[in-house]
């Protein structure tokens, strides 16, 4: 069934009742009763296994005047799988509902690697997947894959090879808030040497991910104000104020070709109780970085005399290249 619900800014839009999907999962964790062990398999060389979390939350608001959110439901799965000594398969799959997501465009319910503001209450997303090679002193892995460059638990500088999900920016853990991507990593490391060399090829830009207007952790300082008064030009007759509307709409990512891929490598060695590493990458910021367009419209209106001016404010995510040097 559908529900006429009324968005805290004024926007009506329709969706599935709002405790429906949250309440089903929770029920059946209840039923379940402990958590669930993992699946485990083996038959000769080969050997698997399967863990899987249930997670519901839900928030309590204090003030009145924040936006509201509908309890959310996650469920993620993480197979492993090895195939003799020399290969492995590992993954995360996740998928649930998303109460945050008051507007929800749901163009679909897998989440793209070309989406900034992916705008889904269901939503589907594979967060790793990914075979590892094992041949002598060389690890070969090869696809959609997180890493962990430096050793500061948040903010990073060297850290720069994942963009973030800052859809919860303040409730999620740093692996958690990073979004995988595909890429194909090489480590050497020598028996004769300590030093370990670690070199990434990512084919493509996989940008960070943003709330939408109006949702809870939407940046405030993007929320634009819904009128503002038309300067005085000298004319003979006086301006209605100009409504703003704000349309964020997805930037023009580079294509993906081999000259606008990603690449970095790092060196690292540890002595003693110290990890020392050095590294550089080149490719496109992961950083947010915004500018503004927009467009204004006039709607005139002869019998009567009105009009109406509108300005559609378009908030473009910006892409450049960087080169980074971490020590």
């Amino acid at each position: 069934p559908m529900t006429n619900i009324q968005h805290p800014l004024g926007r009506p839009h329709l969706r599935p009742r709002k405790y429906l999907t949250p309440l089903v999962l929770l029920t059946a964790f209840v039923l379940l009763g402990a958590p669930l062990q993992a699946l485990e398999y083996e038959q000769g060389f080969f050997a698997a296994s399967l863990n899987g979390a249930l997670e519901v939350r839900g928030v309590i608001p204090f003030n009145g005047e924040t936006p509201s959110e509908d309890p959310s439901a996650l469920v993620s799965l993480e197979p492993r799988a090895d195939f003799g000594e020399h290969v492995s398969f590992y993954g995360v799959f996740r998928g649930g509902y998303e109460g945050s997501q008051l507007s929800a465009r749901n163009d679909g319910v897998l989440i793209r690697f070309d989406e900034v503001y992916p705008s889904k209450d269901r939503y589907v997303e594979i967060a790793e997947a990914y075979l590892s090679f094992y041949v002598s002193e060389l690890d070969l892995r090869v696809g959609i894959q997180k890493f962990a460059w430096g050793t500061l638990d948040q903010f990073n500088p060297t850290d720069n090879l994942n963009p973030w999900d800052l859809r919860h920016p303040f409730t999620t853990d740093s692996l958690e808030r990073k979004i995988g991507i595909p890429a194909v990593r090489a480590l050497f490391g020598s028996s004769f040497s300590s030093v370990l060399v670690e070199a990434i090829w990512m084919p493509f830009y996989v940008p960070y991910r943003m709330p939408d207007p109006g949702d809870r952790w939407y940046p405030p300082l993007f929320d634009a104000v819904t009128s503002y008064p038309t300067p005085d030009f000298g004319l003979p007759i006086d301006l209605p104020p100009i409504d703003i509307v704000q349309v964020n709409t997805e930037p023009d990512l580079p294509s993906r070709t081999f000259e606008n891929s990603d690449f970095g490598i790092r060196l690292s060695r540890t002595i003693g109780s110290a990890d020392i590493s050095v590294s550089y990458f080149y490719g496109f910021d992961r950083q947010p970085v915004f500018g503004v367009d927009g467009t204004i419209v006039a709607d005139l209106q002869f019998v009567p005399t009105d009009l109406d001016l509108t300005y559609r404010m378009n908030l473009r995510p910006q892409l450049h290249r960087v080169q980074v040097f971490g020590l």
